[in-house]
């Protein structure tokens, strides 16, 4: 029989065996260490808003209603972050060089005096710098960003010289790399407008020989036809940095004398820009099945640019010298016409200077910078381009506030620089287009790697081969077909 002390004895055992089933230490199962984690996380979490709700609830300076009030006033206040657009400069001294390596190298299709006939080298210059200009109009176009004012020149053009220059669709290959660089640029960083600078009257001695645009060109050249004594050293500067093919400058005075020819009072009109583009498009379909198809290139116009056009210099110690055959005046004479029998009078010949070719001068290695990281192929562009060169604006400058770093690159000229062009600046030209062509080449064959890659090879390739571009294409092409 049970007793009730027995019965107190019965429970109390039990309320101890229950009580050391829940302190047992229980089994460690998958996950147990994760959730453990996660419990005492929380744990720790609940005691720090614990702690954090102490504290405010003793703040006694401003109480909950006035401190929403405040915040709510602040966020009205704050006005919304937009990123500016970064103002870039162009200069054009490098279609000078280009002009006269593309004009140099089409004399060699046929005798000079036949191609002069056609087109001179002042009309090529003329309609590549319109080319550049009309390029830069388009890219203003779509500049929508905002960006600090004061810097471009605000560019117009007259619609009938843009329908004129609009159906130009070829161009010649070192041209084109210009026209690719020039334009707007969007990069993951930021967003650069390109255009003309505005220019400050105690930079205009500098500038003068880097803004080469067609609304400043007769003026430059009026400037430097003009003979001013007090101007002598402003004119000596612009010839030492001259790069207008054909100009003539008169030895101590540093006159020009041929201004008429380099831009005449009509080049600015639609019917002497008409002529002009008329010689143009005869000039290349006279010599276009005469040179390489990669000579001439087409062009699509937008106004959007590669992130070549970042790279910037200081003005390069360049300069273009061209050479003339003097043929001298003639009176008029008679002579006897040997089929008729009669005197014909022959006209009065007026002293002339052919122009016959072109030679560069210059340093050979010249330091350029670019604010953003970008191939090999395009810091190539960008150094032969040439049009960062630095000018009133100081955008391009790497502590003007603009760009925030920069990435520098060296870029050595060969030294036969200082002979023929077509030996020195355009091999670098030839460079690119057989990287370009090498590594179209590999992609057809199935061969992954990279552009840079085939830049860096066809650079290596260049100087320990005397041949022309297409036998060394032909002879680089070999060994990567017989692999496939």
């Amino acid at each position: 029989m049970e007793t009730k002390g027995n019965s107190k004895a019965a429970a109390y055992e039990e309320m101890k065996k229950e009580s050391e089933k829940r302190n047992a230490p229980k089994r460690q199962g998958k996950g147990a260490k994760a959730r453990n984690m996660d419990k005492l996380r929380e744990r720790v979490a609940m005691q720090q808003q614990d702690l954090v709700a102490a504290y405010v609830k003793k703040l006694t300076l401003v109480d909950m209603s006035e401190s929403s009030t405040m915040t709510a006033t602040i966020d009205r206040m704050t006005k919304p972050v937009v990123d500016q657009a970064v103002p870039m400069s162009v200069t054009t001294r490098a279609v000078g060089f280009m002009c006269s390596a593309v004009y140099q190298r089409s004399t060699t299709t046929w005798d000079i005096n036949a191609i002069a006939a056609i087109m001179t080298v002042h009309q090529l210059y003329r309609v590549s710098i319109w080319l550049v200009y009309y390029k830069l109009v388009l890219a203003q176009r779509e500049q929508n960003e905002e960006c600090p004012g004061g810097h471009l020149v605000t560019l117009a053009i007259a619609p009938d010289i843009e329908d004129l220059l609009r159906p130009i669709l070829e161009v010649p290959n070192v041209l084109s790399t210009v026209l690719d660089s020039v334009g707007k640029i969007v990069t993951p960083h930021a967003v650069f407008h390109m255009g003309i600078p505005v220019v400050t009257e105690d930079l205009s001695t500098l500038a003068r020989s880097l803004l080469l645009f067609p609304i400043y060109m007769r003026d430059t050249v009026v400037f430097l036809a003009s003979g001013n004594p007090l101007e002598t050293a402003a004119r000596q500067d612009f010839a030492q940095h001259n790069s207008i093919p054909g100009a003539r400058f008169t030895p101590g005075t540093f006159t020009l004398e041929n201004p008429d020819e380099v831009w005449p009072l009509a080049a600015n009109t639609y019917a002497g820009l008409a002529e002009d583009i008329h010689a143009y498009k005869n000039w290349i379909t006279r010599i276009r099945n005469r040179l390489p198809r990669h000579a001439f290139v087409d062009v699509e116009w937008s106004g959007r640019a590669s992130t070549s056009g970042l790279w910037s210099t200081e003005r390069a110690p360049f300069r273009s010298e061209s050479t003339f055959a003097h043929v001298e005046a003639e009176r008029s004479r008679r002579r006897v016409n040997p089929r008729t029998g009669r005197s014909d009078v022959v006209a009065a010949q007026p002293e002339i200077y052919r122009y016959l070719d072109s030679k560069i001068y210059g340093a050979c290695n010249v330091t350029f910078w670019s604010p953003d990281r970008t191939g090999a192929t395009h810091a190539l562009i960008g150094s032969c381009s040439m049009i960062g060169e630095m000018c009133g604006l100081t955008t391009r400058f790497p502590e003007n506030g603009f760009l925030t770093s920069s990435y520098r690159v060296q870029c050595h000229y060969d030294r036969s620089l200082q002979k023929y062009i077509s030996l020195s600046m355009w091999q670098y030209y030839e460079v690119l287009l057989l990287s370009k062509r090498l590594y179209r080449i590999l992609a057809k064959h199935g061969f992954k790697v990279e552009e840079d890659i085939c830049m860096t090879l066809g650079a290596k390739t260049w100087p320990s081969i005397k041949t022309s571009t297409l036998k060394l294409y032909e002879r680089l092409r070999k060994p990567f077909v017989n692999l496939k």
